[in-house]
Formats: structure tokens, sequence, C-alpha cells
């Protein structure tokens, strides 16, 4: 099974989870996912779940190019993106808006972050 571009997941994710008419989400130009990727994280499609569901999630890069990976785990990189946006960061706020219910409710546990906002 392919993994498609990041740019078709983005746009998926946002038209499906970030209706455009929400006056309090940020742009949706506000995810940079190179901004990411040098941070060591990104946002990936992983297709469906089981209940048929997308299946997006926050995860660290397993791979970079030319350094060990910044984030020991993806919980690592969860914090690290609950964190940054916690303090403002709207790259941080708009990842955590794109991943599916799922994670986010896993985001949340596993962050003590219940906070989150929508």
């Amino acid at each position: 099974m392919a993994i498609p571009s990041a740019r078709a997941t983005i746009t998926r994710v946002l038209n499906y989870f970030v209706p455009s008419d929400r006056a309090d989400s940020p742009p949706p130009h506000t995810f940079k996912s190179d901004v990411a990727r040098a941070e060591g994280w990104d946002i990936f499609d992983w297709g469906l779940r089981d209940d048929g569901t997308a299946r997006i999630e926050i995860q660290r890069l397993d791979s970079p190019e030319t350094t060990q990976p910044t984030f020991e785990s993806d919980l690592a990189a969860w914090e690290h993106v609950v964190a940054r946006a916690r303090a403002g960061s709207v790259l941080h706020l708009r990842a955590l808006q794109m991943v599916d219910p799922t994670e986010r409710m896993l985001i949340q546990c596993f962050c003590a972050a219940p906070d989150l906002p929508p």
C-alpha cells in the first residue's frame, strides 16, 4: 500500500477534521511539514482504522536523513508537540487538531493534556 504524500494527507485531514467555517482554527497553511520534520516529528496518514475512520498520527521521525532521531519515542514527540502547543505555537496547535480522535485521546491521556484545544 502506497503512503500518500504529505500534501495529500494534510489536505485530507483538514477537509475531514477542520471545517473551514471555524473562526477559532488556525489557517490550514499554518502546518508546515518541513518545519515539523526539522524538529524531528511529523504527521502521518496510515490509512483507515478497523472502524473505517482515518488514522492520522503524530510520530517521531525514525530515520532522519542526517542524524539520530531527535526523540526517543513517539511519546516523546507527543510531549514536545503538546508543550509547544501550550506555549502558543500555531504549528503545534494545528498538528494536534489534525490527528484522528483516537490519536488525540491517546495524546491527551499519555501527556496529561485534557486541556488541549479542539
